[in-house]
């Protein structure tokens, strides 16, 4: 096919793969609470579109020494109800560190009208994965986002957005994913509870999803 024809097929608006499309998430961890907790942001980027419209990923949390001491994880979605985005399903806690997954979606408010224009923006908070930690846990732990396939969820995909302006759909099963876990480090404090000593350690995975 030469390039003015994939040129007329791109503009006459054909379901055909014109051109890459990247799609990012990634976690920015707290620091520990006195209760032994710490939470992980999780955050959205792509470069199609304007705004989240849905996602399903789940989180886990790997001890690098081998002895997981995480006893519980939740997962609380940021802006729910209202003018942001709604909750779906959770599966909550799987032991062993790992989330089972959640998915949310985009509310479609009535008065921003057929094209909906009150998204949330990349960049902003999705929601937040709270870690608890057993009392006396300390060592090495990386912590990764795990993707709608990886997990079998009843998706077909990880992360999707939308254009406010057109309304068109972009999901990564349209290109290329990349999801960016982060290390931390927990050191046993004079109180007894564990602290962070050093986090944001970054550590990408890109994965190509097929439609």
């Amino acid at each position: 096919m030469n390039s003015h024809a994939l040129a007329s097929m791109c503009l006459a608006g054909m379901a055909f793969p014109c051109a890459a499309q990247n799609f990012s998430l990634w976690l920015e961890p707290s620091s520990m609470t006195p209760n032994g907790t710490f939470t992980v942001g999780v955050y959205g980027d792509a470069d199609v579109g304007t705004a989240y419209l849905a996602g399903s990923f789940g989180l886990s949390v790997e001890s690098l020494a081998g002895e997981n001491q995480v006893s519980n994880i939740t997962w609380d979605l940021h802006y729910s109800g209202g003018l942001g985005l709604a909750q779906y399903f959770d599966y909550g806690y799987g032991g062993n560190g790992t989330h089972l997954g959640t998915s949310f979606y985009q509310v479609i408010v009535p008065s921003c009208g057929m094209i909906f224009d009150c998204g949330r923006s990349y960049g902003e908070l999705i929601g937040t994965f709270t870690i608890e930690m057993d009392p006396h846990a300390m060592g090495d732990y990386e912590i990764s986002l795990l993707s709608a396939p990886d997990l079998a969820l009843p998706v077909p995909h990880t992360f999707e957005v939308y254009d406010e302006t057109t309304g068109d759909l972009y999901n990564d099963s349209q290109g290329t994913l990349t999801l960016t876990g982060t290390t931390v480090t927990i050191v046993p404090a004079p109180a007894g509870l564990g602290s962070l000593l050093l986090c944001g350690l970054l550590a990408s995975r890109r994965t190509r999803m097929e439609s």
